[in-house]
């Protein structure tokens, strides 16, 4: 979703895609994020375009909207992606992990 621009409407491929899925169907998705590293998350966003490719940096909220709407989040929820593993060892910091993830489970 990261690549995909506001203008071409991710919430509603995301969408064609969750009413393809059957019932009890998961979802998983990621998405990357400038919420804890403005400065390093703006360089690397500008190499990305400098290359022809389009990157679009979102909130957690903006991701969960557009990955997650009408599906039932398992926990943790949308967290950072190493806060799917927590409990087996030390956590990056957020600004290091700059990317967001979550499961769910269409009903």
């Amino acid at each position: 979703m990261q690549f995909i621009p506001d203008e071409d409407g991710p919430a509603e491929i995301v969408a064609t895609l969750r009413d393809a899925l059957a019932p009890g169907s998961y979802l998983i998705a990621s998405h990357v994020t400038n919420e804890h590293n403005v400065a390093g998350s703006a360089a690397g966003e500008r190499a990305y375009q400098r290359s022809g490719v389009p990157l679009h940096m979102r909130d957690s909220a903006e991701f969960a909207d557009i990955a997650f709407t009408g599906m039932h989040l398992l926990p943790p929820g949308v967290v950072l992606v190493s806060e799917w593993r927590a409990g087996t060892g030390p956590l990056p910091l957020a600004n290091e992990v700059n990317c967001y993830g979550g499961v769910a489970r269409k009903p």
